[in-house]
Order: C-alpha cells, then sequence, then structure tokens
C-alpha cells in the first residue's frame, strides 16, 4: 500500500514498480518488505521519476518520457499551461478563475484546455471548482522543469497582487491567500513574506479566514528560509500556545486585531516588529489600562 499510495496508482508508475520489486527480490535475496521499504526510500529521497533510472531497461517509455510525449502532444502553449499547474502546493485545486487570469483566457477556454489536460489523465478526475494535477504528475514536471516553477509563481503573484496589501484581496479572492506563502518561497521572495508576517493587517485577515493551523503554516515555511529569524519562531509559539483564542469561528477581523494585540501586550519585543497595527485596529481600539491590554477586549475597566 505505501508504495500504491507513493505512485499515485499510476498504471505506468506501478508496471515499473513491479519491475524493480521483482528485481530487487529475485536477483538480490531481499525480503518483499524490505524491497518495499528501500523503494519508498528511493521514492522518498529522490522523487517519482526516479523509476527511471532503477527500471529495468526494457521498459520502453519511463515517467518522463510518457510525459513529454503528453506534453508534445499539448503543443508549446498547452505544455506550458499544463507545467504552470505543478507549480502550485501539492494537492491544491487551482480554481478557474484563478487560471483565467495566470492564462490570459476567458472561462470557456479555460475549461477547454482543462478537458484536453482531463482527456489524456493529466489531471485528476475533473472538478466543478478547478482542477488537480496527479501527485505523481505534478512531481514529475516540477523534477523536469524546476526553473518554470519560480517563474510561474512570480507570475501568478504579480497578476493577483492588490494595489493595497494582499489583506484587500476581492472576496471571491480570499482562497488565494492559503498558498500565498508557498509562492512568495518558491519565486525566491522571501523578505517580502518576513515583511507580510510582520503586517497586523495580513495577520488577523489569516487567522480570521483560515485559523491558526493556516498561520503557523506559514510562520514555519518561512522559518525554514530564514532559521535565524526571532521574530518568526516567537509569533510561532505564540501561536501554538494562544491559537485557541482565535479557532472559535464567527470572529470579525477587528476582533481578531484586538485579540491578537491582548496577547502581545506584553511581549513589547514582538510587538515593535508588527507593523500597521493602528490601521488594522477598530477605532476604539484598546483600553490604555494594562490590565484591559491582557485580559480583555470586550470591557475596559468600567470606563
Amino acid at each position: 500500500m505505501p508504495l500504491l499510495r507513493r505512485a499515485g496508482h499510476w498504471p505506468l508508475a506501478l508496471v515499473m514498480l513491479s519491475g524493480i520489486l521483482r528485481s530487487l527480490v529475485s536477483r538480490h535475496s531481499m525480503t518483499t518488505a524490505d524491497a518495499v521499504t528501500a523503494l519508498v526510500g528511493e521514492l522518498d529521497g529522490h522523487g517519482i521519476a526516479t523509476l527511471d533510472e532503477l527500471s529495468d531497461a526494457d521498459v520502453v517509455r519511463g515517467i518522463s518520457r510518457t510525459l513529454e510525449l503528453s506534453l508534445t502532444d499539448l503543443g508549446a502553449a498547452g505544455r506550458d499551461r499544463l507545467v504552470s499547474l505543478a507549480a502550485f502546493p501539492e494537492g491544491e485545486v487551482v480554481p478557474y478563475w484563478l487560471l483565467e487570469r495566470l492564462w490570459g483566457l476567458s472561462g470557456v477556454r479555460v475549461r477547454t484546455e482543462s478537458d484536453r489536460f482531463s482527456d489524456r489523465s493529466l489531471v485528476s478526475p475533473q472538478l466543478a471548482s478547478g482542477l488537480r494535477l496527479h501527485d505523481v504528475t505534478r512531481e514529475a514536471l516540477r523534477h523536469m522543469e524546476p526553473e518554470e516553477m519560480t517563474a510561474v509563481s512570480a507570475r501568478v503573484l504579480d497578476r493577483m497582487r492588490p494595489a493595497g496589501g494582499w489583506h484587500c484581496l476581492e472576496e471571491g479572492e480570499h482562497s488565494f491567500v492559503a498558498g500565498l506563502a508557498f509562492h512568495l518561497r518558491q519565486a525566491g521572495r522571501v523578505e517580502e513574506l518576513g515583511a507580510l508576517l510582520r503586517d497586523m493587517r495580513f495577520l488577523a485577515v489569516r487567522l480570521t479566514e483560515f485559523g491558526p493551523p493556516s498561520l503557523e503554516a506559514d510562520l514555519e515555511l518561512y522559518a525554514a528560509a530564514e532559521p535565524g529569524d526571532g521574530y518568526a519562531r516567537a509569533l510561532l509559539e505564540l501561536v501554538r500556545r494562544e491559537g485557541h483564542l482565535f479557532a472559535g469561528g464567527g470572529e470579525r477581523v477587528p476582533d481578531v486585531v484586538l485579540t491578537l494585540e491582548s496577547r502581545l501586550a506584553g511581549r513589547a519585543t514582538l510587538l515593535e516588529e508588527i507593523r500597521n497595527v493602528e490601521e488594522a485596529r477598530p477605532a476604539r481600539g484598546l483600553c490604555p489600562c494594562t490590565r484591559c491590554l491582557i485580559t480583555t477586549m470586550t470591557r475596559c475597566c468600567g470606563r
């Protein structure tokens, strides 16, 4: 089962895996369990395209070769569009409205192109909301076109960026925030990601729309790219410890701003790093009373 999942149940990959396993067991006297463990390790360490190197010579078309044939059949424009899907986070359904903007096509043409991909089994079965690459296809495309992943992320960021900042996305575009940190890092814009995670307006929107786990994921992604940034580690610790305060659902962005600011009140060094606090704060703001800052956002010490 681990190999089936790792290969995404792709028939070609399964045929190749079968041949490799037979060789490991019959020629090299490995037990089936040891052979499976070893092969899963290879796939985890080097990706699905490693099957091309490990498989028997009589397998005419490998993973990469199979994709190359499909890409050639799609033509240059279709190839570029399919490759662009691999630039999104694993498992993400890329909405049609976003593909319209990324590809510069009408809604009808986007769906026609999607049908071409689906007919060739390059994407998951047709979804009403968008397209999702098979995990195996995505991995192989990223292996084949690593530089294009950076370029696509940069392009989608430039086409999606609101004039007022990422917290100002239109209501129908809020889902893009889920992959924003991923695209910023992939595009090499780590400094911008660090600044974004210091913007109270964005922090409040992220917590309100997607909850504490989403902000944790963004901070972990940034911290992995900038391990020396103490701010990210400190805020990550705070969100992990006190995230339950933001997880109830139904909160408005202004309420989340007040809650977050109150939790930061006793952490002056951390609070000093955060920008646009006043712009994010509702007009009434926090009570100047220190006890109120730390204990409540809804009452004001009898004032």
